[in-house]
C-alpha cells in the first residue's frame, strides 16, 4: 500500500513538474517591437493619443501590462505607437478596425 501512495505521489509531482515547464515557456514567448499605424491624426482637440493607444493596447494584453509593453506613441507626424508583441499579439492588433497596419520595428545604422 504504500508503494502505491509512493508511487502516486511521485506521478503527481512529475505531472505538476511538466505543467510548469510548459507555464514557463508559454510566458516567455518572443517578443518584438512592432508599430502599429492608426491613420492621420484626428481633428479633436479632446483627443489624447497616449489614452487612445493604450486602451487599443489593452484589448490585447490586459490593462496592466499595457504601459509596460507600450514603447513610443507618436503624435505629430502620424498617428500610430511602438509595443513589445508575441505573434499572436501582433496578429489581434492588425485585425482591429482602427489598426490601418502593423509591422516590425527595425533599426538602421548609418
Amino acid at each position: 500500500m504504500a508503494k502505491h501512495g509512493a508511487l502516486l505521489c511521485s506521478y503527481a509531482f512529475t505531472i505538476l513538474i511538466l505543467t510548469l515547464i510548459l507555464l514557463c515557456n508559454a510566458v516567455d514567448e518572443d517578443r518584438h517591437a512592432h508599430v502599429m499605424y492608426l491613420g492621420s491624426l484626428p481633428d479633436d482637440k479632446l483627443y489624447s493619443p497616449l489614452s487612445h493607444h493604450l486602451s487599443i493596447l489593452q484589448r490585447v494584453v490586459g490593462r496592466e501590462s499595457a504601459a509596460n509593453l507600450l514603447i513610443k506613441n507618436y503624435k505629430r507626424s502620424f498617428n500610430g505607437f511602438s509595443a513589445n508583441l508575441t505573434e499572436h499579439e501582433k496578429e489581434e492588433l492588425a485585425n482591429m478596425k482602427e489598426v490601418v497596419s502593423v509591422f516590425p520595428s527595425t533599426t538602421f545604422q548609418l
